[in-house]
């Protein structure tokens, strides 16, 4: 048998893979799509890689069965609940009220997760929604997940997840919406029920259609799916968009994932925390006019604080959480460390307004404490507002330049706005800083393989096995929300 895979033949196997799936297949992917193909061929028994590839490209059911089992190994499986907590803080503060208030007459609700891989982002879609509707159960809430990958469907139908999926979690939540079943966590059927799922190809399906799911939806979430698809691709999944959505509906998707492509169709919101594409009430080809909207006020994440019908739809709130330059009201001289520890103790109770207030107090009186200016960025952080945490964490680190916690805040960051190779400068950063830094080597595994390098993933991979087999098994980890090194070692599968 041959297991060659020639440059000619590579090409034309890319090329039928964009065609079937409008997926991109980058340079730096190319062994593991090799590695795919001849792991079929053999389990299929074909004599050539090329046979496979007729296969793949013949208009059969045996065609298309096959198809089922070779996408799962295109695309990227690596999802966790609330991932982006600025994004979903806008949602919860800002869109979702609105959506509510708008659709209260009729108590109808369509939303749809599209790229929703192993279920993470609908649930936590779900949860956020249960939070706030105080009559839920009186609502025809619709909240579809919608991919590409039949396997990623089966995972996100059972759901139940381990615990690097809760890694930037609120503890509440896990209490509160799974039980526990040895290291595995069960989704309680009260979220699960609120979500179905499809599996949908967003490149070669037709929708919206008489029959499809896919269409009348108040918001779509489309969220790191878009850098995997050529922009003529992404024009034309935008326009299949649009047609989904309901006149002033919403498309959120990943930070700067759209930059350079035309959006007239949308009008363009720019909130904090994220910018989101509206559909207008009206046709219009004016180009994209983007508005500037005040910070709101922040609550804490995820208090289930149900939301009572208001007079008219929410509107932009001018107030926001204090700026890290601003003057606090009472300045009058305390003790640091009382000061600090109200401020910790506000910020455990997530009552982060009271906690930036007793920090700026401190700075105040002690301008150089590191460990105000490193809180104050963790609060920042944790309700979206990236540039102010930013500026918390240089001012950190230009009183303690060694420091490591600033570092991985900003990495944080970086992840968050899709700036991955500045994410991999700071790991490797704090890797320098610090050679036993496990976590920098955990995270930077799996930024190489959403980035499809998988050679550097497991290189990264082993040196952090490496490290977390030297740790005692119980020690927790404060950058994983606290996990212990036991079970990211099992999560691992060591």
């Amino acid at each position: 048998m041959k297991d060659k895979i020639d440059s000619d033949l590579n090409r034309k196997f890319i090329r039928l893979i964009e065609q079937k799936t409008g997926l991109r297949i980058r340079e730096q992917s190319q062994d593991d799509l090799q590695s795919a193909i001849l792991t079929r061929r053999k389990a299929l028994k074909l004599q050539s890689p090329q046979a496979y590839y007729q296969l793949l490209a013949a208009p059969t059911s045996d065609s298309a069965s096959e198809w089922q089992k070779l996408i799962p190994s295109l695309t990227n499986l690596e999802s966790h609940f609330f991932r982006d907590q600025g994004q979903f803080q806008l949602l919860r503060d800002k869109i979702f009220p609105e959506l509510i208030q708008r659709n209260r007459g009729h108590k109808t609700l369509r939303i749809c997760s599209a790229g929703c891989s192993t279920g993470e982002e609908p649930y936590s879609l779900a949860i956020t929604l249960r939070e706030l509707i105080r009559d839920w159960e009186n609502w025809d809430i619709t909240i579809l997940g919608v991919d590409i990958n039949p396997m990623a469907l089966e995972k996100a139908k059972a759901g139940v997840y381990g615990q690097w999926s809760f890694r930037r979690v609120e503890p509440y939540i896990q209490r509160h919406y799974f039980q526990t079943s040895g290291d595995k966590f069960h989704l309680s059927p009260l979220i699960r029920d609120l979500v179905r799922f499809r599996q949908v190809n967003l490149y070669r399906d037709s929708f919206p259609t008489e029959t499809s799911p896919l269409q009348a939806m108040d918001l779509i979430v489309c969220r790191n799916v878009f850098i995997y698809f050529d922009p003529k691709v992404v024009a034309q999944i935008l326009n299949k968009f649009y047609q989904v959505l309901k006149p002033e509906g919403y498309l959120l998707t990943g930070h700067a994932e759209l930059s350079g492509l035309d959006l007239s169709q949308f009008k363009a919101q720019v909130f904090p925390e994220s910018l989101i594409y509206q559909r207008p009430m009206q046709s219009s080809s004016a180009a994209v006019t983007a508005k500037i909207i005040p910070q709101p006020v922040y609550t804490p994440a995820f208090t289930p604080t149900p939301i009572p019908p208001p007079q008219q739809p929410p509107q932009p709130v001018a107030k926001k959480v204090s700026s890290p330059l601003s003057k606090p009201k009472t300045a009058k001289k305390q003790d640091v460390k009382t000061l600090l520890i109200a401020a910790e103790t506000a910020y455990g109770q997530k009552n982060y307004d009271e906690a930036i207030h007793q920090l700026q107090t401190l700075l105040k009186d002690d301008s150089r404490n590191f460990s105000a200016h490193h809180l104050l960025a963790q609060i920042y952080a944790n309700v979206g507002q990236y540039a102010e945490a930013k500026q918390c964490c240089q001012e950190a680190l230009t009183i303690q330049e060694f420091a490591i916690a600033p570092y991985y805040i900003l990495a944080k960051i970086a992840e968050e706005e899709d700036d991955l190779e500045q994410a991999k400068q700071l790991y490797k950063r704090i890797i320098y800083l610090d050679q036993n830094s496990f976590t920098a080597y955990l995270e930077l595994s799996h930024i190489y393989h959403l980035q499809g390098d998988q050679t550097r993933r497991e290189k990264m991979k082993a040196s952090a096995i490496k490290l977390l087999q030297r740790s005692p098994k119980e020690q927790k980890i404060p950058e994983l929300n606290n996990i212990t090194v036991a079970e990211v070692l099992e999560e691992m599968a060591i």
